[in-house]
């Protein structure tokens, strides 16, 4: 049975195209309630208001802000004793929450305890999601971080994966001057359909993002279709999506091992959503996109155990899907080949002209 996706409420928004433009409207969306404190126009200032619409500061809104920031200190805390110990970001056992400008609150699957990680993957705080996040509008304040952009790129790794595997498209991105947020996930602890709620979630609680894109490898695709048909449309716009050697039509392969233990415990839930019989029951994408498929062009590919073209691991004939801007098949491989240049090279074209090839003008 699939399970229904539930978007979990927004913390808080604001949304700008450019810095300056960003702090000239951050105090439209700061009325939106953050762990319960909000902030509402005050005659020609700012108040500071609690969910029992108590008074708890008036002042203007740089004021209020901080105040914001102070109050939810002293209700959550910091967290535990903590040391700003690096961490490898979150690998098959963390689940990012939320995120803004590189720093993430990320959930422990197994343990459920929370962590707060900056721009660096170092640990600012840990414990429950209320201490992290309070935790990070103090540092936020305490530092002036800017706001947000409203347009994002997001970028979702495949199966048994982790964020670092797209390295590479997330830099040329960077270079490009896009905002991305490279998403965590458990990849074999759950379904997609869990994966897509997190992802939705995640969105529905990014400040300020009004349009967003997409970056999928593999399995990443199939959570990204999913996340989009419970994504709100009036909140968030979907632009652009650029899948990288999608399942999109299922794997054979996952659909023979599917029975085995071996494949149900490097896989986990996830694996059955891979097959042709899952992948059929995701919704296709609400928004453009296209698809870079892997293969040699010589009809036989690099593993003869899959019919047809493949890179190793997914057919060509699998990553098709009605609905495409463009598909166009590169001499890569499944597992490394996202970083290949002529991908990440295509990845950008899409995202910021809407070709994949070079000669091929945007519609």
């Amino acid at each position: 049975m699939r399970m229904r996706l539930s978007v979990l409420p927004c913390l808080a928004c604001l949304a700008a195209p450019s810095v300056v433009a960003a702090s000239a409207a951050f105090g439209e969306d700061l009325r939106r309630p953050v762990l319960g404190i909000a902030l509402a126009p005050h005659g020609g200032g700012w108040r500071v208001v609690d969910g029992d619409d108590r008074v708890l500061g008036v002042g203007d809104q740089a004021w209020c802000d901080r105040r914001r920031a102070e109050v939810l200190v002293a209700r959550h805390g910091r967290g535990h004793r903590n040391l700003r110990l690096p961490t490898l970001g979150g690998m098959q056992c963390w689940a990012d929450l939320f995120s803004e400008r590189g720093w993430r609150i990320q959930r422990n699957i197994v343990t459920g305890h929370c962590r707060l990680l900056d721009d660096r993957d170092r640990r600012h705080a840990w414990g429950d999601v209320a201490a992290c996040r309070a935790t990070y509008e103090w540092t936020r304040v305490a530092r002036g971080l800017a706001p947000p952009r409203d347009d994002l790129v997001i970028l979702l790794h495949g199966l048994g994966r982790s964020r670092r595997s797209l390295a590479r498209v997330a830099a040329a991105l960077g270079r490009a001057d896009r905002d991305v947020v490279a998403m965590s996930y458990p990849s074999t602890r759950a379904g997609v359909a869990e994966h897509a709620q997190r992802l939705a979630a995640l969105i529905a609680g990014m400040r300020g993002v009004r349009r967003v894109s997409f970056v999928t490898h593999s399995l990443g695709a199939l959570v990204v279709r999913e996340a989009l048909a419970h994504v709100p449309g009036d909140r968030v716009a979907a632009d652009r999506l650029c899948m990288i050697f999608p399942p999109n039509r299922g794997s054979d392969r996952a659909l023979a091992w599917s029975g085995t233990l071996l494949f149900q415990l490097l896989c986990g839930p996830a694996g059955a959503d891979a097959t042709p019989m899952g992948a059929r029951a995701i919704p296709p994408p609400s928004c453009r996109f296209a698809i870079i498929a892997g293969g040699r062009g010589d009809g036989v590919g690099r593993n003869r155990r899959i019919p047809g073209d493949d890179d190793g691991t997914v057919a060509v004939a699998e990553t098709m899907l009605d609905g495409a801007d463009e598909h166009v098949v590169l001499d890569v491989g499944h597992t490394v080949g996202m970083g290949d240049p002529r991908v990440v090279a295509a990845v950008v074209r899409y995202l910021d002209g809407g070709a994949l090839r070079p000669s091929v003008a945007p519609p």
